[in-house]
């Protein structure tokens, strides 16, 4: 039923696997859908690679009948893994770090299975998948002095390379997170200097939110390790910020890398819809809701709205040498500092075919800057309730699209309670509340779910249509769902 509850009855259903071209006359009968119970042979060939399935159920007591139909695909793939958010370049001496995911055929998530990632060399490594089927990996690079291994190695003339350590999480808002950013520099690289200033900026939505600097002591930390930036995760991150983490060496060679972490989507406004049940029974409820201090940044109006919200996955993107993370970023940087890879030049006036030549140039300088800125309602039905005080006969009629769309004034403790009378429509609400403040603007609640339920109730299973002073059967239907025994009576 609409309202969640099964429903007896009688069900039958046939399953099928239909011919891919049935009009093809030279498969005679072979072409025919392969409908019985599971005695037809699926192997066969020109078959479509999906089971159909046509079913209907006749519910016991009014004889209603409801039909429905799907189909399941059949495909030869148990398992397949993908590569997520891997770098097509690997720095030597700094870990590479990928993320692979593993799905069944039809590309659901299979979780807590174990995945080997092998690497030339001889490293094999076991990961266990998560929840979403998806495993972190790192991969030693120190002995690795090719020029490819299905991936490109990241060009620097001092061999001085910075790595941040991706996330797969998803960082909560109001928070502090622990960046690690890998590091080699070579003494070509820092020749006298003591102690190395690298710069980091985050970027979010085309534009500079934070930046910052973290000084080494090469004195006390070796020229090869890991430091931590600790960034706040603030609203206006959302819903993707990108870290650039760099520094310009005394031979002006800027080393530098960026990534990407998925952030909460929120507000600088944080307001909490609380309901006290998922399901209410009867006709009248108080409902409370609360908003976080402090009260001085909200304007005491509230309301409860339904409300779907979708979000677009964020496309990655690959970079291979400190110019293209920058521009990846959108940045423009004037600089002259060495930022490209140099040109590579043919002694021959015309590269030979099926040879891509790379073009670059120097720029950069630090600090650097940027340029940019389901309700399904009911039928007329009659039904009888009592509450607590009074035995009342209540006539269903009340079936609102939408329910709750109110201004309510927030106490000075930060909650409020709203006495509603819940619709007569058996469904499922979708509610949540947002605030307007002039000092952290717009907030908005998470979406919680509160369902309206009748444990007893009736329903008259009327004819489309009756012909005037004909007799006709008016079949009521009582749906009782009440864990105690009550008294009745029919009129």
């Amino acid at each position: 039923y609409t309202f969640g509850k099964p429903v007896p009855g009688h069900v039958s259903f046939r399953v099928c696997r239909k011919f891919e071209h049935p009009a093809t006359a030279c498969y005679g009968e072979e072409a025919k859908a392969v409908c019985d119970e599971f005695s037809g042979q699926l192997k066969r060939t020109g078959y479509e690679n999906k089971l159909h399935v046509d079913a209907k159920i006749e519910e016991e007591e009014t004889g209603i009948v409801l039909t429905g139909t799907s189909f399941s695909e059949i495909t030869a793939t148990i398992s397949k893994i993908i590569f997520e958010n891997s770098d097509s370049y690997y720095k030597p001496g700094i870990p590479f770090f990928g993320q692979v995911k593993l799905v069944d055929g039809s590309g659901a998530p299979i979780a807590n299975e174990t995945v080997r990632i092998s690497f030339q060399g001889g490293q094999e490594m076991n990961y266990t998948t998560n929840e979403e089927g998806r495993a972190l990996f790192a991969l030693n690079t120190s002995t690795l002095y090719f020029n490819s291994v299905g991936i490109r190695r990241f060009y620097s003339p001092s061999r001085s390379f910075l790595k941040i350590e991706p996330s797969s999480e998803t960082l909560s808002c109001g928070s502090s997170t622990e960046v690690r950013v890998h590091y080699i520099l070579t003494p070509e690289a820092v020749r006298e200097k003591k102690k190395v200033m690298f710069y980091y900026l985050v970027m979010a939505k085309g534009i500079i939110k934070k930046a910052g600097t973290s000084i080494l002591d090469l004195d006390k930390e070796s020229v090869n390790g890991v430091f931590i930036l600790q960034l706040p995760v603030e609203a206006d991150f959302a819903p993707v910020a990108q870290v650039l983490v760099y520094t310009v060496t005394p031979s002006r060679e800027v080393i530098a890398d960026s990534t990407k972490f998925n952030i909460e989507k929120c507000f600088n406004n944080k307001v909490y819809s609380l309901l006290p049940v998922k399901e209410l029974h009867d006709y009248h409820h108080g409902t409370d809701m609360l908003l976080e201090e402090p009260l001085e940044d909200c304007v005491p109006l509230k309301k409860i709205i339904l409300n779907g919200i979708t979000y677009s996955p964020v496309v990655e993107m690959n970079e291979d040498d400190a110019y293209s993370i920058l521009k990846g970023m959108g940045l423009k940087v004037f600089t002259n500092s060495k930022v490209k890879k140099p040109w590579y030049c043919s002694t021959e006036s015309y590269a030979p075919s099926g040879i891509h030549i790379t073009a670059s140039e120097g720029l950069a300088g630090a600090p650097m800057y940027a340029l940019r800125t389901s309700a399904l309602q009911s039928n007329r039905i009659h039904a009888t309730s009592s509450t607590p005080e009074e035995v009342t006969e209540t006539i269903r009629k009340y079936f609102p699209e939408t329910w709750i769309w109110s201004l309510v004034p927030i106490s000075s403790e930060g909650n409020a309670e709203l006495d509603v009378t819940i619709p007569d429509t058996i469904t499922e609400w979708k509610a949540s509340a947002f605030c307007m403040s002039p000092d952290t603007g717009f907030g908005l609640s998470p979406t919680v779910s509160l369902r309206a339920f009748q444990p007893f109730f009736v329903e008259l299973t009327l004819p489309y249509s009756v012909v005037r002073g004909e007799a006709f059967t008016l079949k009521a239907t009582v749906f009782n769902y009440l864990t105690a025994c009550i008294r009745v009576r029919k009129t």
